[in-house]
């Protein structure tokens, strides 16, 4: 948030490219909060569960503070994520990772999920490897059409989860 308003202040010079990311990033935690909301009324966890409970969002804050360099001042935030994409990209593979695994350990997993979990791993690898600009743009606004669908299909309202609470 603090690199958005930097930006929206012009001290850091982002673009388009920095921008969907980051809006990807603040997305991703509210969608994990929301997720993971939902456990608040598990009373006994084994110290796995809790680990594995925990890891996502500890990796989601990692992201979020390599897609805020410090002293960015008018360094180009495209460029800076073209050049930090193994280990922005490979973390948030992680990351997909560990959300198919806690789905599959809470849930049993459903396969239309998992399908759509695979394929942005897959994509994340990608990203991983390609430093096209115009790639990182398209596969940017996919992974925010592909979240905002995954979030509108399997979430829980607000009130169904405000009954049970």
């Amino acid at each position: 948030m603090n690199m958005l308003s930097r930006q929206l202040r012009q001290e850091a010079k982002g673009g388009l490219l920095y921008f969907l990311w980051a809006v990807n990033m603040i997305f991703l935690m509210i969608q994990n909060f929301w997720a993971t909301f939902t456990l608040n009324e598990q009373v006994d966890w084994k110290f796995i569960e809790l680990i594995l409970h925990l890891l996502p969002p500890i990796t989601l804050f990692l992201i979020a503070s390599l897609l805020c360099p410090r002293n960015s001042g008018k360094r180009n935030l495209d460029k800076y994520i073209i050049d930090k994409r193994h280990l922005i990209f490979g973390m948030i593979a992680f990351a997909i990772l560990l959300f198919s695994l806690n789905d599959y350990l809470r849930f049993g997993g459903d396969s239309y999920r998992s399908v759509i979990r695979g394929s942005m791993f897959i994509m994340f690898c990608l990203l991983v490897y390609v430093p096209n600009r115009k790639f990182h743009l398209f596969c940017s606004i996919l992974f925010l059409a592909v979240q905002l669908g995954f979030t509108f299909t399997w979430t829980s309202s607000l009130s169904e989860l405000l009954e049970n609470f």
